[in-house]
């Protein structure tokens, strides 16, 4: 029997190093950089920071004004990937690999860094590469004159770091590292710390032609048109087992109108998830996830996992952390439905009253059809299927002035005609009214959510819509979609014709051939969703 602790072999370890290093998006390989110069900021101030994309020299360099490193923890960082003085901390960077993530972009990283205050005017240089053959990781390091920084490294600097990573792939450079993709994905990176003036961003591009290209970012600006703000401030959070509370920033602006606004989430000013409906226990929620809610909240206790893209859910901090964001949504969530209840409300009506006037427009033919039945002499009901205006017949010879009496059976004048028996020809004086439905758009209660729909006897016979039911609210965004016209058709048709078929039945003196009535009713359903359908267009 053996015992003791799993381990790399010396292979095992470069090969491991190597898959830790590719473990990145190139974006979040610049984000690894970027979070360490603003986390050595010096005095709690600003950071100024710039990202430099160099195709024609296929290289990639980041600049900071922060504290910078003397030669001794330069020199001690290749040796102590994952042991870091931050560990046991909440503080980022606690796991010490973020110094691999130049593998994802090219093949060597150069990092020179000079300490503010430093008694030396030399610059402290680290080079390490990417060795696939020999699994390895081969780094040096050694001290750089001003003069050696000038001509060869970017230019010189008074105190912070530079990372120049070179070899990084043309594709990487040309379709995924360009200033519009940065630009937008930094933006939303730091917003935080953008918004609170902690740190200054520039990103420049060198074209192939030498001319450079720089612009400073800006924070998100949430409130725009059809949004308002509705939370900005800080919450202090208790933590079990931790005597001070931990602060939530919280940043929230509502729009009605907005179909899929986002709620972003951070921890001490840099982007873990892009919405809190991306965690399991927000994606139903019906804040988080309703699209009308933008803006973020940003944590300063809460430890991330390894790629800093997740928060840690063992530890009290994320459990202090879930019940705030709970209550958060709890205190919002009647402000949300206020609003959001009021735009749709408002919406669904134009869109019936639209839909309104189609059937206006479709009813007469409809009618003509399957929309009008009649009673003859004997009581049999029957429908009418046409309109034909009747004229007078005569015998012989026209005499203008003794007119001839007209067919027997046939009364004269316009109107719908039916032979009800062999040779009884019954004359209708057909139904010429708008039509006679009213549509509504209605929160059904709790004991009708099953319910799409219902025919209500209000002022007029009215159709109820159940703006409620899950199928509904999953297609409502979808105005002018078919999918949501002919959800709506499907259920007008089918509530007019099942309350035309109550009306014959209730009508009827004598029976009525059932099967004959639902074949009826069915085509009826059938036919005014036609005619609906083809005057819209579709």
């Amino acid at each position: 029997m053996a015992k003791g602790y799993a381990s790399f072999s010396k292979k095992g370890e470069g090969r491991a190093l190597i898959e830790l290093a590719r473990n990145y998006t190139p974006e979040n390989a610049i984000r690894e950089f970027v979070t360490n110069s603003i986390d050595a900021r010096l005095d709690k101030d600003y950071a100024d920071i710039s990202i430099a994309i160099l195709p024609k020299s296929q290289r990639v360099m980041i600049t900071d004004n922060c504290s910078g490193m003397d030669f001794y923890k330069l020199d001690s960082l290749p040796r102590k990937i994952g042991e870091s003085e931050k560990d046991g901390t909440d503080k980022r960077g606690e796991k010490a690999l973020g110094l691999l993530a130049f593998g994802t972009l090219g093949r060597s990283m150069q990092m020179i860094s000079r300490p503010k205050g430093g008694r030396s005017n030399d610059y402290n240089y680290m080079i390490m590469q990417l060795d696939e053959i020999n699994k390895t990781l081969p780094y040096e390091t050694r001290v750089l004159s001003p003069s050696d920084v000038e001509k060869n490294f970017g230019g010189i600097f008074t105190h912070g770091t530079r990372i120049i990573i070179d070899g990084v792939d043309p594709h990487t450079i040309q379709k995924i590292l360009t200033i519009g993709n940065l630009k937008k994905h930094l933006r939303m990176t730091y917003n935080p710390a953008l918004k609170a003036g902690i740190v200054d961003l520039t990103l420049a591009n060198y074209d192939q032609k030498g001319n450079t290209h720089t612009e400073k970012l800006e924070p998100i600006e949430y409130q725009r048109e059809g949004s308002s703000l509705l939370l900005d401030e800080i919450i202090d959070i208790p933590i079990k087992n931790d005597p001070n509370p931990g602060k939530l920033e919280v940043c929230l602006f509502i729009n009605p109108d907005a179909l899929d606004d986002k709620a972003a989430v951070y921890s001490k000013d840099v982007l873990v998830y892009r919405s809190l409906a991306e965690l399991t226990e927000f994606s139903r929620s019906g804040v988080w996830a309703s699209g009308k809610i933008s803006g973020f909240v940003n944590d300063r206790f809460n430890k991330l996992i390894l790629g800093r893209l997740g928060i840690d859910r063992q530890r009290n901090a994320f459990k202090a952390w879930y019940d705030a964001v709970k209550s958060l949504e709890d205190r919002i969530r009647p402000e949300i439905e206020s609003r959001k209840n009021h735009i749709v409300k408002k919406k669904d009506m134009e869109f019936f009253r639209d839909m309104s006037n189609t059937l206006e427009q479709i009813w007469r033919d409809f009618e003509k059809g399957y929309g009008h039945y009649t009673r003859g002499k004997a009581g049999v009901l029957t429908p009418v299927v046409g309109i034909e205006p009747t004229d007078i017949r005569h015998r012989g010879p026209r005499e203008p002035q003794v007119p001839t009496p007209p067919v027997v059976g046939r009364p004269a004048g316009p109107g719908a005609f039916i032979e009800e028996q062999p040779g009884v020809i019954v004359r209708v004086v057909p139904r010429r009214s708008p039509f006679p439905f009213r549509i509504e758009p209605r929160d059904f209660p709790n004991q009708e959510m099953d319910l799409r729909s219902k025919m209500a006897q209000m002022i007029s016979p009215t159709i109820l819509i159940n703006t409620l039911h899950e199928d509904y609210t999953r297609i409502s965004s979808l105005k002018n979609d078919p999918l949501f016209l002919s959800y709506n058709i499907d259920l007008v048709s089918k509530e007019v014709a099942y309350y035309e078929a109550q009306r014959i039945l209730k009508e009827a003196k004598v029976s009525v051939n059932s099967e004959e009535l639902a074949r009826t009713a069915l085509d009826m359903s059938e036919n005014m969703k036609y005619l609906f359908l083809k005057a819209r267009g579709f």
